[in-house]
């Protein structure tokens, strides 16, 4: 079957061997048609140009817009990503309940990116969750102390969220290539879903 006009063919086979480029290619043109449909509809006009395999991915080139067209499709993400913030309002204003100090939250590819926070945060947070009241906290930076008290956080999220999420803990000696960084505990990043579980376990905690 001839190809449009407007693209490329495959130029080389994909390193997947159950996907060749064809396949490939196929998949970015149906994504290419379905994007024009929705930013015609939308009243957003950017012209979506070739697509083309390079070193087994396909890639739509997208053309120029005017600033007033680009501001419209940012505003129709705002719109889209709206839960979003919605969410992340209601996670911050929990922590700041409980005066958690959560400094690395941010949103990103839709997660909720929790970084990481002191042990002693780490401890906090999991009995406000929650987990049943552990030994008080002890040398922060020994490995069995901040093992212990990642495991029991980590079990009040999967407890909260109804999801198991990796939580780990970093000594001092492992944070900064001098080793004069303070221990954490590195937080998994979480759906949208689990943020907003985890957000009113917290309103329901007594601070």
């Amino acid at each position: 079957m001839p190809l449009p006009n407007d693209q490329t063919a495959p130029a080389e086979i994909a390193p997947d061997p159950d996907r060749g480029a064809e396949r490939y290619w196929k998949e970015a043109v149906e994504a290419k048609s379905q994007l024009e449909k929705e930013l015609r509809i939308a009243g957003v006009t950017i012209q979506s140009g070739m697509v083309e395999i390079v070193r087994g991915t396909a890639h739509v080139q997208l053309g120029l817009a005017d600033h007033l067209t680009v501001l419209h499709l940012a505003e129709l993400i705002h719109e889209g990503n709206r839960p979003l913030y919605k969410t992340e309002t209601k996670l911050r204003t929990a922590f700041t309940k409980h005066t958690l100090d959560v400094p690395d939250l941010n949103v990103s590819g839709g997660q909720f990116r929790l970084g990481t926070i002191t042990v002693e945060t780490a401890d906090r947070l999991a009995s406000l969750m929650g987990a049943p009241q552990g030994d008080s906290v002890g040398d922060v930076d020994d490995w069995n102390e901040g093992q212990r008290i990642s495991e029991r956080l980590a079990s009040a999220f999967e407890v909260t969220t109804g999801q198991y999420h990796h939580i780990e803990y970093h000594p001092a000696c492992t944070r900064h290539g001098d080793g004069n960084g303070d221990p954490a505990v590195e937080l998994a990043s979480i759906s949208v879903r689990c943020a907003r579980r985890i957000a009113d376990a917290l309103r329901r905690a007594k601070a």
